[in-house]
Parts: C-alpha cells; sequence; structure tokens
C-alpha cells in the first residue's frame, strides 16, 4: 500500500499553475508581450496576504504575511533556513533584521532583496555556477521569484549563457534544475516557457542613476508660496541639490545617487512596477541636527530646514552630516 501523502500540500502548486495556464490564455487572448504588463498581472494573481505596499499615509494595511529574520551582517546564511521553512510563498514577504525596530510596510522587504540578491550575485553567479552547491540554487530560485513578484530588485546579473540554459530545451545541469525548480515554486519559470516575452525582464541593464533622474523621482514638498518656511526650504532644498551634484560626479566617495534614492525608498533605482506612493521630500523646522531621516514604508525623506533660531551650517558641515545620513542603511537610525 502506498504512503499517505499530504495532499493540501500540493494544492498551492496546483494553485500556482492553474493561474499561469490563465495568464498565459490572456496573454494570447489581449496579445499581451510586454513584460512588465505581464508581470503587473501576474503579482495581481499570484500575491496574496497582506498588500504588498502602503497606499496612503493614513491606511493601515493588514493580512497575512511570511516572517523571516534575517542578520544584515550574515545574509545568505540567515535566509535559507528562513526561506527553506516557507511552506505556501505566496504570501506577502515580512521581513525584520537583527536588532533593528522597523516595521516592515514595504521598506525593509525591499531593502532584504537588495542585500540578498546582492550576496547571491557574488557567491553563485559571478565566478560561473557552484556545481558542488548545486542544492542551494532551488533556495536562489526562490528568492528570485519573490523579489520579482513583491516589488523586489530583478535579477538580471545571470550571464547569457545561464540564462540560455536555464529557459533553453537542452539536459541542464544540476544546478539550473534546481534554479528552474525553485523559480517554479512560484510559476516565474513556467510563465517564461508559456509566455516567452516575459524572460526579458531578466535580461541586463545599463540604466545608471543619473542627478536628472533622482531629482524626477524626488519631488520636495514645498509649503505655500510667500510664507516664512518655504524661503527657509529653497534654501536648503538648494543645498541638497549641490549635494547630489558633488555625488554624481564622484566627489563624495561613500556616497552614490542610487544611496540616495535607496535611503529614501530602500531601493537603488525605480521598481520595474514603479512606486505605489511617489518619492518625496518632506520638509520640518530643524530640532538638534540636520541629518535628513526617512520612512522607506512611504518612501518619504524628512529633511530638516533651517529656522529663525538656527541657520544652516556651512556647506562643509552640512555635506558631511548628509554622507553620513545616506552611507547608513540600518532602520534602527533611521
Amino acid at each position: 500500500m502506498p504512503n499517505p501523502v499530504n495532499a493540501s500540500s500540493f494544492v498551492p502548486q496546483e494553485a500556482v499553475s492553474s493561474i499561469v495556464n490563465n495568464i498565459s490564455e490572456l496573454c494570447q487572448k489581449e496579445n499581451l508581450s510586454n513584460p512588465v504588463e505581464i508581470l503587473r498581472v501576474f503579482q495581481s494573481k499570484i500575491v496574496t496576504g497582506r498588500p504588498l505596499e502602503i497606499k496612503n499615509e493614513a491606511e493601515i494595511i493588514e493580512g497575512s504575511t511570511n516572517f523571516i529574520l534575517i542578520d544584515r551582517k550574515n545574509p545568505w546564511e540567515t535566509t535559507k533556513p528562513e526561506i527553506s521553512a516557507i511552506e505556501d510563498l505566496r504570501d506577502t514577504l515580512e521581513v525584520q533584521f537583527y536588532d533593528e525596530t522597523a516595521l516592515d510596510f514595504g521598506g525593509p522587504r525591499k531593502e532584504f532583496f537588495r542585500i540578498i540578491l546582492r550576496e547571491i550575485k557574488d557567491i553563485y553567479f559571478d565566478k560561473g555556477l557552484r556545481h558542488l552547491l548545486w542544492e542551494d540554487y532551488e533556495v536562489v530560485g526562490k528568492i528570485f521569484a519573490l523579489s520579482v513578484l513583491q516589488n523586489g530588485s530583478i535579477p538580471t546579473f545571470m550571464s547569457q549563457d545561464v540564462q540560455s540554459e536555464l529557459f533553453g530545451e537542452n539536459p541542464v545541469s544540476p544546478c539550473i534544475a534546481s534554479l528552474r525548480s525553485g523559480l517554479d515554486a512560484l510559476g516565474v519559470y513556467q510563465l517564461c516557457k508559456k509566455v516567452p516575452a516575459f524572460q526579458f525582464l531578466f535580461q541586463p541593464t545599463t540604466n545608471k542613476m543619473t542627478y536628472r533622474m533622482l531629482t524626477t523621482l524626488l519631488k520636495p514638498q514645498f509649503s505655500e508660496d510667500g510664507s516664512n518656511s518655504k524661503e527657509m526650504e529653497k534654501k536648503v532644498y538648494a543645498a541638497f541639490l549641490r549635494y547630489l551634484r558633488e555625488v554624481a560626479s564622484g566627489r563624495r566617495r561613500c556616497v552614490t545617487l542610487g544611496k540616495v534614492l535607496q535611503f529614501t525608498t530602500s531601493s537603488e533605482e525605480e521598481p520595474v512596477l514603479g512606486f505605489e506612493l511617489h518619492p518625496s521630500i518632506v520638509f520640518h523646522g530643524v530640532d538638534e541636527s540636520f541629518i535628513p531621516t526617512a520612512n522607506t514604508c512611504i518612501n518619504v525623506m524628512r529633511m530638516p530646514r533651517p529656522t529663525v533660531h538656527m541657520q544652516l551650517p556651512e556647506e562643509a558641515k552640512l555635506f558631511e552630516l548628509y554622507d553620513y545620513a545616506f552611507s547608513n542603511t540600518f532602520y534602527g537610525l533611521q
């Protein structure tokens, strides 16, 4: 007599396959070929639980999540068992870093994907596939699928040879077989095969954050015209723009334009599906320091402005404070 099998363990994968088939049919019917549009539809159908992003500051978002605890200083070794323990990956991922206090309503999760994808790239792809570690690639594939579907970074660092083997028809190495299995925990590999246009999400990109891109993304919210507050806000914003010019030219060696956006949103670049809440700068009268702070779950940088009682520091000192802020990635300090 065969061993009993827990039928409920097959329900998530059957549901995933059904969703992939439905999306494939929709793409054919509606002639959808833009991978970003396909991703938007796929995300809306496959991700369950709590909403991925806050849509307005007053909103309280609720729902089930897959909660994980990660050591920022040892991300891969602490991530592997956490991701492996999740039975149904469809629920929104909720991330907490060791010794950090921020609640995850989108910001820490994006930060997690940024950190772990960088670690995976370094360990498992930069020097070729690690064939002795082939079993690890299943967890790698699950993380890729989660990042793609939950507004993280897209893993565009796989070489053309790896992508050709991953999405090809020929026999594959154990590493690629494991990677496929991990991707398919959320149907990503299946959809890439059924709708080949979706594969273009993984193509390397050369987009580099520029001064114009960042200042277009990061909009200041000024006070009403004619107010003293607005004059003070414009003064500190002008200094901030001069600082960004120095960053763009490489003169602030510890800071990049991507880090400034990351400080505000947890993303070094605009996500493929964009931001739910447009990144912004809000100003407040300085209390004790001109160091900016941020709320990455609502994509807001809070920038201290001068007051009649406390003037803007000299530029060299102000820029050092900005360097300190934008070099910091620990949520407990934000």
